[in-house]
């Protein structure tokens, strides 16, 4: 009987020293598989942004914003004779400003943002101020550029943007019929 479940508890030992065995080279061969495909992906997502760049690039006229290329600054703080760029653009994301412009390494960055602009193409929007003149620079990037500095909000800001405007123009939908309902019973009456 002693020998019975001595063999019985080696036997037991060995099934599960064999399984823990199983488990550790799964856990290794599926870590190895979600890398591969992990880099498959990351290879990929710059393109995945310029895509859903492209798609909401209908949207930018309509709820994008006019930014500042050039304004003076008054005592107040105020901007006055300001020019702004032609296209609109929706604000996607911030990062900490590099030190100086690239169009010019004497002007000082105090912000600087990633837009998608009205044809689809993402910018970086950088704004200078000093001597009373606020002034930009407006330098395309690649989506991949966009990734790098900005992150994957830049995805998420352009979703959200898209679900909200949606929720938006369904409340307005739905509003619209009821006015339309209301004029059609008020003509019968």
């Amino acid at each position: 009987m002693a020998d019975q479940i001595s063999e019985d508890t080696e036997t037991t030992l060995t099934v599960i020293e064999q399984g823990f065995n199983r488990l550790s080279d799964l856990v290794i061969e599926n870590g190895d598989l979600v890398e591969a495909k992990s880099a498959g992906l990351r290879a990929r997502e710059g393109a995945l942004l310029g895509k859903m760049g492209l798609r909401a690039a209908g949207l930018v006229p309509k709820v994008g914003l006019n930014v500042l290329e050039r304004g003076k600054i008054g005592l107040d703080g105020e901007v006055f004779d300001a020019r702004h760029y032609t296209q609109k653009v929706m604000v996607l994301g911030r990062t900490d400003p590099m030190p100086f412009r690239p169009d010019n390494p004497e002007k000082k960055i105090d912000d600087q943002f990633c837009v998608l602009r009205e044809d689809g193409t993402f910018a970086e929007l950088m704004y200078s101020s000093a001597g009373g003149i606020a002034d930009s620079y407006l330098q395309q990037i690649t989506p991949d550029e966009a990734l790098a500095i900005y992150g994957y909000d830049l995805m998420f800001m352009l979703y959200r943007a898209l679900k909200e405007y949606l929720v938006g123009e369904e409340r307005l939908v739905a509003a619209l019929g009821e006015v339309l309902t209301f004029l059609e019973h008020q003509t019968a009456v």
